[in-house]
């Protein structure tokens, strides 16, 4: 069963200014929270990383006993 395709095209839309400027900006306000999300995840997964790395370079350091004196260092 073969429908007929009937095509449509839209000439005007009548929609007041200050409705379509509400509009916008709840598209605007939507995208910033949701942008809010991965950078919070980012921050997350980054202070997780450095966390680790900065306990496991401590657990060095103790096990050497202490931190390297910066002097002796340069």
């Amino acid at each position: 069963m073969e429908q007929d395709k009937t095509e449509v095209v839209i000439t005007d839309i009548n929609i007041p200014f200050w409705r379509m400027v509400m509009i916008i900006i709840k598209w605007a306000l939507a995208a910033f929270v949701v942008s809010i999300i991965p950078f919070l995840l980012l921050i997350l997964i980054q202070g997780c990383l450095f966390g680790a790395a900065r306990a496991r370079q401590m657990e060095i350091w103790n096990n050497l006993g202490g931190q390297p004196d910066i002097q002796r260092l340069r």
